[in-house]
């Protein structure tokens, strides 16, 4: 991909490109990533067509100062610059969000939390499927604390602990991996024993395949 050099060349590639990208922004915001949002590929293409249909509706509407600012995009610059700074918040961000919110938003009615308003009273809430978080793990392991961990590898082996305040998960974009503070003997039916002897903790690698379950109640052994 070229990258323009010239002023003309990046106001066209910013008017060409970013009320698209504005526009799919917010409706994967609103609406989730849809399964042709995986390919960069394909996020570019939905961003210059969106961005073509906009551009031609401004020429409908405001052809007059858009055609005024490209035969002199330097003149007018100087001279209007809030005017310029306005148009282009206006067309590249203001509008494409707004189609977008309007197309994609969907709007609940709930009841506000305070007590003081009458039963009747209903307030709009945004309703999305936006999720930002990559993963469950990166959503839930690092929440788990004060809890049990055992984890059972691809080959079977079990790695059980105690995880709280000094344990630690790593999230996206890293591979998953935990420490364990406090690290405990399995046996083979999978029971947590005692505590492993002089351990200071267990550092694992969490690879594809793997199962962790977390536990809150302490085993038998530990509760005698």
């Amino acid at each position: 991909m070229v990258i323009p050099s010239t002023f003309f060349g990046i106001a066209s590639l910013v008017i060409l490109v970013i009320p698209g990208v504005v526009f799919a922004g917010t409706r994967s915001w609103l609406r989730g990533y849809r399964a042709s949002d995986q390919e960069v590929s394909s996020r570019i293409l939905d961003a210059v067509v969106i961005s073509v249909i906009l551009d031609i509706l401004y020429l409908w509407f405001i052809g007059p100062a858009l055609v005024s600012f490209f035969r002199d995009p330097r003149d007018s610059l100087v001279q209007h610059p809030g005017v310029v700074g306005f148009l282009l918040l206006l067309t590249c961000v203001i509008i494409p969000g707004a189609i977008a919110t309007g197309w994609h938003a969907e709007i609940i009615w709930k009841r506000p939390r305070s007590a003081r308003l009458p039963a009747w009273v209903r307030i709009p809430r945004r309703q999305t499927a936006y999720e930002s978080t990559p993963t469950a793990w990166d959503k839930k392991a690092p929440r788990q604390t004060d809890s049990w961990i055992k984890v059972r590898l691809p080959d079977g082996k079990i790695v059980a602990g105690w995880i709280s305040g000094d344990s630690f998960f790593s999230t996206y974009p890293h591979s998953r991996d935990v420490y364990i503070q406090e690290q405990f003997a399995v046996d083979a039916a999978g029971a947590i024993g005692d505590k492993v002897p002089n351990t200071g903790g267990v550092w694992l690698s969490i690879p594809d395949g793997s199962i962790v379950e977390w536990l809150r109640e302490p085993p038998a052994e530990e509760t005698s």
